[in-house]
């Protein structure tokens, strides 16, 4: 399978005649992520609207090629001169796998063959600079460019451009040409801005404001490579935006992407806006209130901060005491006071609904801190926090490792307030015993994360900062154990609070939650019908199978429960024993991700993003709950891969517990699996979901969208025929869906009419053909968590109900990828708006 390469990236617009933000151009493609010089890392720069800076040499019979070297030795498995070689030959040899075996299928491409690719990204105003390696290659480059279209687009560099007699061969092929004239000093400076045969200057030095003046003022542009800012040199970064560089070359265009996009936030939403409506005053009072959350709100929660991908914060834990939730009220309430000032009728669409978001969002903060205080019983919170503290420095390669290991030194150090600020505010009386169980059981996964992701790093440092983590690990390490004889000591003994929210509570909770006009006893009413209702069909499914395996038996169109229930019983058990070994679950997930690719690029069912996904076993802070989930880059990170973790086996199952799970999670359930964590399900919509300009919609993406949509994608996979349209597989998906059927009947049922285990098993292991390892696993989940379990089905609902109106509105024109593609470009906000987003309803 061709690895996938990147996450997200906010597409950048470049204004022809406006020096904002310089235009981000990457060295030979995406060389930190791919083979340089290949088609898929030019594909991906061009989808993600990124520069590609392109090599250009000619063969032996005289194609235009792309190869850096003069030979093919360092990038491939063949050797010899490129001069010497054939267009045929050069197109045998592998250019890939030098990179990763997974890169095998790259070939040399031709310049026609990029450009072409360009071609096809007309929406992306990026440039293309061809460096000119080779001779005599002048002409035919321009009207490679010219046949594609791309000519205003196209920049020509290189070392042959140095040539007065180059330039004035670029030029005499076509005077609408972009030709750059190389600067290395400001002696060199001098001559390129008075070059008539050239419009950029090519600098390969930084230079000064005063320089990058002159040159605008000359009506020219100005491009910048080399060692000043080919590498990760934040402060040369900064100083090309400041004075105004039009383009620059770099080896890390996404970190470069990511520096920019922070600094030109407000600029971007502003351009979002207007291409709706205009931006107003309004709409930039509202933007000024946005950023004003973001930049607050990280303040408050530095550990949450580093998750979503800034990092301003990261060497600091959050305060959790009585001080801090002060801080954090008054914050929420400015917040709200300055949003009252707005009038939402005269903001652009885009900012009706992010006002809307930003609104709930803080009135369900203020709502969580003064009304469910779950900060005073719920143990959970500060494990994770305690955890993620440290995991989420290390789980991304989003700076350099000593960078990210000093934030960790600092944290850890930290960690011994942190617990006493946690063992003042927690009250164990009012904690349930289920939460400080688990809370017990997490917790000695703190420890795990500093050995498995800090100490193997520590060689990759310096002897002082080797020293400063040594004493941060004694220090933390003294901190976690000290807490955890508290929560063993104290804590559980203690914990005497009830899990039940009670109807008041879990009905503030669930509009909280969802986002959505349906009430409880709608969505009660909905799930039973649609229990029934998936129940008849998996029956019509299983009927032909029980049938050849017991032909005298009758199996009637309208069967009792007792014979509907053993039919279907009998045909999933058909299904449960395709499993695979108890060391085999991951490997078993990663062939699965590939199968469910294929399938969703072969039918063409929605954009497949070329970000990247790493398949990893979950880290033991994080078990407990549930047994896989997808962790996605935060929305403000730029080129981090989005974790797949699954869950290994507990070492302490029975060999009867284990076959249960596995059986539960067979091969074709893994397949639902990976549908809902991955392909096309939340990997790919969150993908998706981060190149939408509204940082702030980001932030605070709703969980019944999301869950919704992986939900929805299960039964679209199923629709189109997944696994050659296999019934079992069918079966297998309907049974999933039952299972988010049961999830909202069970959440309300145990929060607010007291069901109990016996009748929460029953729903799961017999009307939803749960296996008892699963059932018992949610059970424990549904304790701990409320109002979360009704995501699932009611944001699947929401998602039929939106396609069935663009359908309506679309008519003839309705396709599923123009839809999937359409309805996952807004974000994530909730349902609702984007329904009104999509087919210009009123936004409420």
């Amino acid at each position: 399978m061709m690895r996938s390469l990147f996450c997200s990236l906010l597409l950048l617009v470049i204004p022809s005649l406006v020096f904002a933000d310089p235009i981000i151009v990457a060295h030979r493609g995406m060389i930190q992520h791919a083979p340089e010089n290949t088609m898929v890392a030019f594909r991906t720069c061009l989808q993600l609207g990124i520069g590609i800076e392109v090599d250009v040499r000619r063969s032996s019979d005289g194609h235009l090629i792309c190869v850096h070297d003069s030979t093919v030795n360092r990038t491939s498995n063949g050797r010899g001169l490129v001069s010497a070689l054939t267009l045929r030959q050069l197109k045998q040899l592998d250019v890939g796998s030098w990179f990763h075996p997974s890169f095998g299928d790259q070939r040399v491409p031709t310049i026609d063959e990029i450009l072409k690719e360009a071609a096809k990204h007309r929406h992306r105003r990026v440039l293309i600079a061809l460096d000119l390696k080779a001779a005599d290659v002048e002409a035919d480059c321009v009207q490679l460019a010219k046949k594609h279209g791309v000519l205003s687009r196209v920049l020509f560099i290189g070392s042959t451009i140095t040539s007065a007699g180059v330039r004035s061969k670029l030029y005499a092929a076509d005077a609408k040409a972009s030709i750059a004239t190389v600067a290395h000093n400001h002696d060199e400076f001098l001559k390129a801005v008075k070059e008539p045969r050239s419009n950029w200057v090519y600098f390969r030095y930084l230079p000064s404001a005063d320089e990058l003046l002159k040159v605008h003022s000359s009506g020219r542009r100005a491009f910048i490579a080399g060692k000043t800012v080919a590498g990760r040199q934040s402060k040369n970064w900064r100083l090309t935006a400041r004075i105004e560089m039009d383009a620059v070359l770099t080896d890390f265009p996404l970190e470069l992407a990511k520096q920019l996009r922070t600094a030109q936030s407000r600029y971007r939403a502003q351009d979002r806006a207007a291409e709706t409506k205009g931006t107003t005053k309004m709409d930039q009072q509202f933007q000024e209130i946005a950023e004003r959350y973001l930049d607050e709100s990280m303040r408050h929660s530095p550990v949450g901060a580093t998750a979503t991908g800034d990092h301003r914060f990261d060497n600091v834990i959050d305060q959790v005491s009585e001080e801090a939730r002060a801080a954090e009220r008054k914050m929420i309430n400015g917040l709200l006071k300055s949003l009252a000032d707005i009038t939402r009728g005269q903001l652009s669409r885009d900012n009706q609904v992010d006002f809307l978001v930003l609104q709930r969002a803080l009135e369900k903060q203020l709502w969580q801190l003064d009304t469910l205080k779950e900060w005073q019983w719920n143990p959970l919170v500060y494990t994770r926090l305690a955890g993620g503290s440290v995991y989420n420095l290390m789980a991304r390669d989003y700076a350099p490792v000593a960078e990210r290991l000093k934030s960790a030194a600092e944290r850890m150090q930290q960690l011994p307030r942190l617990y006493a600020q946690v063992r003042e505010t927690l009250n164990p009386k009012l904690v349930p015993p289920v939460h400080a169980q688990t809370a017990a059981k997490q917790h000695r996964g703190v420890l795990s994360i500093i050995d498995n992701m800090i100490r193997p790093k520590m060689d990759e440092v310096d002897e002082a900062l080797r020293k400063e983590l040594t004493a941060a690990i004694e220090v933390a390490t003294k901190a976690v154990e000290e807490h955890q004889q508290w929560i063993d000591a104290e804590l559980l003994p203690s914990a005497a609070g009830d899990f039940r929210l009670g109807p008041r509570m879990y009905d503030q909770k669930l509009e909280h939650t969802l986002g959505t006009p349906l009430s409880r006893q709608q969505i009660r009413d909905l799930a039973e019908r649609e229990l029934k209702r998936v129940r008849a069909e998996m029956y019509e499914i299983a009927r032909p199978y029980y049938a050849k395996q017991n032909p005298s038996e009758q199996l009637p169109d309208n069967p009792s429960d007792e014979l509907q229930q053993k039919v279907i019983e009998a045909v999933l058990e058909i299904a449960s024993t395709d499993i695979p070994a108890s060391d085999q679950v991951v490997a078993t997930v990663i062939e699965s991700m590939k199968t469910t690719t294929d399938f969703v690029k072969e039918r063409d069912l929605v954009t497949v993003p070329p970000d990247p996904l790493e398949i990893i076993e979950m880290p033991e802070f994080q078990r407990g709950v549930s047994f896989a989930y997808c962790d996605s880059p935060g929305p403000l990170e730029v080129g981090q891969k989005t974790f797949y973790a699954v869950a290994p086996l507990p070492e302490n199952w029975t060999q009867e517990q284990a076959t249960s799970f596995l059986r539960e999670y067979n091969i074709r359930s893994i397949h639902n699996l990976t549908i809902h964590e991955a392909m096309p399900g939340h990997f790919l919509q969150l993908a998706h979901s981060n190149r939408h300009p509204s940082q702030l919609r980001a932030v605070l993406w709703s969980g019944t969208f999301v869950e919704g949509w992986a939900c929805y994608t299960e039964q679209v996979m199923s629709d189109a025929g997944f696994l050659d349209g296999d019934p079992l597989m069918r079966l297998v998906m309907l049974k999933w869906y039952l299972r988010s059927i049961a999830n909202s009947i069970m959440d309300q049922a145990i929060h607010v009419d007291g069901m109990r285990r016996a009748d929460a098993m029953k729903l799961m292991m017999e009307d939803t053909f749960q296996e008892e390892r699963e059932a018992s696993a949610k059970w424990v989940r549904a304790q701990l968590t409320s109002t979360q379990l009704s995501t699932y089905f009611v944001g699947l609902h929401e998602h039929f109900s939106i396609r069935e109106a663009a359908k309506k509105e679309w008519g003839d024109e309705f396709t599923l990828k123009r839809y999937h593609d359409a309805v996952i470009s807004f974000g994530s906000p909730p349902p609702q708006f984007v329904r009104a987003l999509l087919l210009g309803e009123a936004i409420e």
